[in-house]
């Protein structure tokens, strides 16, 4: 019996804590919209995708302007590829624009999360 109540406990207390959490705690957007992205790195490097379908499922690349609405697609159309179980993007300021990193989380046997 206390498995059955210790599960909407656990979630009431995740869904309170994520309460602090705010937007305006993220990067502002001015430190990377419209940067050029100098680089695309998924993580981990072996993906259940083949390159080409990774490039064109992610509407920012090498050399282009990176927009959060880019972005957002992007985790839309992997999330619909139902390859992955979690997706976030990170960028780190480079020389002449960011660094993205693609952190794609997926199933290596294919089972449901």
């Amino acid at each position: 019996m206390a498995s059955r109540t210790a599960l909407p406990l656990c979630l009431l207390y995740v869904l309170s804590i994520s309460s602090i959490i705010r937007a305006d705690d993220l990067a502002p957007p001015a430190e990377y919209e419209g940067k050029t992205v100098t680089h695309v790195r998924f993580d981990p490097p072996t993906q259940p995708l083949v390159a080409a379908d990774l490039t064109r499922l992610v509407a920012f690349s090498e050399g282009g302007p990176l927009h959060l609405a880019d972005v957002r697609a992007a985790i839309k159309r992997l999330y619909g590829t139902g390859e992955y179980t979690g997706i976030a993007v990170n960028t780190e300021p480079a020389p002449l624009g960011r660094y993205c990193f693609i952190n794609a989380l997926y199933l290596l046997d294919g089972s449901p999360a």
